[in-house]
């Protein structure tokens, strides 16, 4: 299955330790899209500098044993100010470490990505897993672009910029910006 791995972003050191120790990742019911659920795995995203200069990597994932929507305050082992917004929280059965982290060459995971377990498991970058041009292309679609319009956009297997990506995206559109 294409998108049974959720790779989440752990957002601190202590964040990180609860998910570990409790064995659950949680994530906003609003930024995971309902045609990508159900997944079976959680993988989590370290990005640059949450246990200091590392590189972002992803180093662990989980089967997941249960899944519920909570609201934020229900969490209480790591703060937040993100009282009464429901949260999906995947229960683990227990996090495995990769034999080898799957490190960032450039770019990153924000919030979250999706991916299959068989890419997770063989991959030694981001960029093998995660095809950002068209998630990005994706995104534009929300934003209102005609079939015709992203059929123009250039998409390439090499990574771009995003001043070079959003030219293409202009140059297809006709628009300047």
């Amino acid at each position: 299955m294409e998108h049974e791995v959720l790779i989440g972003t752990v957002r601190s050191k202590t964040q990180f330790e609860v998910n570990y120790s409790e064995k659950f990742y949680h994530i906003p019911v609003a930024v995971v899209p309902k045609d990508m659920l159900p997944v079976e795995y959680i993988a989590l995203y370290l990005p640059e500098g949450t246990f200091g200069d590392e590189e972002g990597c992803i180093r662990f994932y989980g089967k997941i044993r249960a899944s519920k929507i909570v609201k934020r305050e229900e969490i209480e082992n790591i703060p937040s100010q993100k009282y009464g917004t429901d949260y999906y929280k995947f229960e683990v059965e227990e996090w495995k470490r990769l034999d080898f982290p799957i490190i960032r060459e450039c770019g990153g995971i924000y919030t979250k990505a999706f991916t299959s377990l068989e890419k997770l498991l063989s991959a030694k970058k981001l960029s093998d897993i995660i095809d950002t041009e068209y998630a990005e292309t994706k995104k534009i679609r929300v934003c209102g672009f005609k079939q015709d319009e992203l059929d123009k956009i250039e998409i390439s297997k090499d990574p771009v910029g995003v001043k070079l990506f959003a030219k293409r995206i202009n140059d297809a559109a006709g628009k300047e910006k």
